[in-house]
């Protein structure tokens, strides 16, 4: 009988012992969506608020190669072109794949 009542209360510890070690992953677990909306809103805000980074854009092309393509006329429009072109047969290409599947 007293091996029995003590296997219960080890039983009881033991569970406890569990749900305490546990409680803050399961709190952390049960508010992480908030946290993440929380975030997005935060960082939404404050964007709207602050001004947008004015970086430097770089190339890795020298002068030379840079003044070649700045004499071809329409050069912005052809490289538009090119990647709409592009998007285009990528379209293209992963709708011919899921109806293949």
């Amino acid at each position: 009988m007293a091996i029995e009542l003590a296997h219960y209360w080890y039983d009881l510890i033991d569970l406890v012992r569990f749900f305490i070690a546990n409680i803050g992953e399961f709190f952390a677990t049960l508010f992480l969506p908030i946290r993440w909306i929380f975030n997005f809103l935060k960082g939404l805000i404050t964007g709207f608020f602050s001004t947008p980074p004015t970086a430097e854009i770089t190339s890795g092309l020298t002068q030379q190669t840079l003044d070649i393509f700045n004499n071809i006329p329409h050069i912005s429009l052809l490289f538009w072109a090119l990647g709409a072109a592009i998007g285009i047969l990528a379209v293209f290409f992963i709708i011919k794949k899921f109806l293949h599947l």
